[in-house]
């Protein structure tokens, strides 16, 4: 009955968007942080046993870690519950999850350690050196062949570009604090207007420590930080680090963040993806979205390509404007310290990390790229795509022994041939779902690779068997 009438029906072609509750993208960053850390660390065990299924280690010893990478899976995925990770429980339930969290971080230790024995050892990596900035008459430069930042004094960045090209900002990096008192459901929702009661943090003296920029800041009455700028050789960003000893109460703290960019919408990162949003606020539905989730970046540019991408490891709201005349201005919310219903919420001790990466000519592959080396991937991975545009999001041991399984996803919008050059000696490749059964599709092993074909945006699984 509905496809007879399929003209005469409206269509929605957006996302879902819920024009309320957007406070829970930022509400208990503790929580958010554990959540975002534990998944990392899993990812990287994982990693580490799919190594040990290639090289043929022991059933016994590999059962042993896939139950405790079992285990550690189970408390992180129970502690996402819809009231837990937006930040919204009572206080009783967060001392529940640091105890939960502190067990999964263990297992997942376990899982890694294990893996590791049935390997042959590997000298841990090392990073690259920093490159310490150059004091001038104004602040302090910062360069490494690949980017080129200026920064004053106070820790505002106010100029940053790929080497050699154009400058991509007006002012970023500044912190600032609003008073936060929504009207109803206090955890759970950030108001409207909040926005015109904007007050900055009170910087100190900046002094170079270690081969970066540290600048201390006083943040409302009660609240002091400590920024640490750093850039590092062959790295396509520009590292912030945040440390606080967050007093304040029913206060918004936000980095923001004022682009010399031409651009009509921001791209965040999404779960297996991205999501486009319009920058301007020219209808009710765009005014409503005054504060968006967003996962791992928020990407602004220009038609040539040309903009920053700002990076993020566990804070997930966001908020982008199109100026009057030209520029974004771009804002990343990152603690809230609400009374209700926990009434110690994100009080205490919190750490952030950020990084500015200017792009020119940059697809969305290559800036997932350069997020995963911001948050710090680990080691040497069984399966390595050549290509920028194709991630590997996961490899593991299968669920039930048999195997290893990869998944890649296409970030940049083009169907095209892929090949993931492999450590082990594959002898099988089989394409499954999600769930890891088995479907219909593609699958070559061409020498060391596993080579086929993915549509735009897809994901697709293999099981390897080795």
């Amino acid at each position: 009955r509905l496809g007879a009438r399929r003209a005469e029906l409206p269509v929605h072609d957006d996302e879902l968007y819920l024009e309320y509750h957007r406070g829970t993208y930022t509400t208990h960053h503790d929580v958010k942080a554990g959540n975002a850390a534990l998944e990392r660390k899993l990812a990287w065990a994982e990693t580490l046993a799919a190594w040990c299924v290639a090289v043929r280690a022991p059933r016994a010893a590999l059962d042993r870690v896939r139950g405790a990478l079992h285990g550690a899976w189970e408390i992180v995925l129970r502690n996402q519950f819809h009231d837990v990770l937006p930040g919204t429980s009572i206080a009783e339930v967060y001392a529940d999850v640091r105890e939960e969290h502190a067990r999964a971080n263990v297992l997942a230790d376990e899982a890694a350690a294990a893996a590791r024995a049935l390997l042959p050892r590997a000298a841990p990596p090392r990073s690259a050196p920093l490159r310490p900035p150059d004091a001038t008459s104004e602040g302090f430069e910062f360069g490494n062949g690949f980017v080129e930042a200026r920064v004053l004094p106070n820790g505002t960045l106010t100029d940053l570009r790929v080497a050699g090209g154009g400058n991509a900002v007006a002012q970023a990096n500044l912190l600032a604090h609003y008073p936060d008192r929504p009207k109803k459901w206090e955890a759970w929702n950030i108001d409207a207007g909040y926005e015109r009661r904007r007050r900055a943090a009170v910087p100190g003296a900046a002094k170079l420590v270690d081969g970066g920029l540290e600048v201390p800041f006083r943040i409302g009455r009660r609240s002091l930080a400590t920024m640490r700028l750093t850039l590092r050789e062959g790295d396509p960003y520009l590292r912030v680090e945040l440390a606080v000893d967050w007093r304040e109460r029913r206060t918004l703290l936000r980095l923001e963040n004022w682009l010399a960019v031409r651009a009509e919408e921001a791209i965040y990162g999404a779960p297996h993806g991205t999501v486009t949003r319009s920058a301007r606020a020219d209808t009710a539905q765009r005014r409503a979205r005054f504060e968006v989730p967003g996962q791992r970046f928020a990407l602004v540019r220009d038609g040539e390509g040309t903009g920053v991408a700002l990076f993020s490891l566990d804070a997930y709201g966001w908020s982008a404007r199109a100026l009057a005349k030209g520029g974004v201005r771009l804002g990343h919310s990152l603690l809230r310290s609400t009374g209700w219903p926990d009434p110690r919420a994100d009080a205490g001790e919190a750490a952030f990390a950020w990084a500015f990466a200017p792009v020119r000519g940059a697809g969305v592959g290559a800036v997932e790229s350069a997020w995963r080396r911001f948050a710090g991937d680990e080691g040497v991975p069984l399966f390595e795509s050549g290509d920028d545009a194709i991630a590997v999001v996961a490899c593991k041991p299968a669920h039930d022994g048999d195997g290893v399984i990869v998944r890649i996803r296409e970030c940049d919008g083009a169907a095209r041939p892929f090949a993931l050059r492999c450590g082990g000696r594959m002898r099988e490749a089989i394409p499954v779902d999600g769930v890891e059964r088995r479907v219909p599709g593609d699958a070559r092993i061409e020498g060391e690779s596993l080579a086929g074909e993915i549509a735009a945006y897809a994901l697709r699984s293999w099981r390897v068997r080795f």
